[in-house]
């Protein structure tokens, strides 16, 4: 059974022409895999789950133990915070579309975000919904 919900999240289609960013987090957690399932249809550039593929591999090592979302010290936050620009000018977000009862896998650690959700441009307006549940 859930002990919490974290948050929901919800990303609103653009107004056609616009623009939007991304804002990608880390999780602090314990655990060693996420998981996530689909519970509508998600198109393309509709404001899917997004990734930096490969950023858990710098990020995770700044962590001060496996499980543990602190950074050991001041200098190696100074270096994260490095490593992290890094990640987000050098790796191309992949953002993942899907069908209702798709699964995605991922690393805690691994830089993730909401995608840009341009639905309204394809006539269809979507709103993204996500309730993380911490188990």
């Amino acid at each position: 059974m859930a002990k919490r919900a974290r948050s929901v999240y919800a990303q609103f289609p653009k107004q056609p022409g616009t623009g939007g960013s991304l804002f990608p987090p880390t999780d602090y957690t314990a655990g060693q895999m996420v998981a996530m399932v689909f519970v509508d249809e998600i198109p393309q550039r509709c404001g899917g789950f997004t990734v930096w593929p490969g950023s858990h591999l710098l990020l995770h090592p700044f962590s001060d133990t496996v499980q543990s979302g602190l950074i050991g010290s001041e200098s190696a936050t100074a270096e994260y915070a490095k490593t992290l620009d890094t990640a987000l000018n050098d790796i191309t977000p992949l953002e993942f579309s899907g069908r209702a009862g798709d699964v995605l896998f991922w690393h805690p650690r691994l830089l993730h975000s909401v995608g840009i959700n341009h639905s309204a441009e394809h006539g269809r307006q979507i709103l993204r919904l996500i309730v993380p549940y911490d188990y």
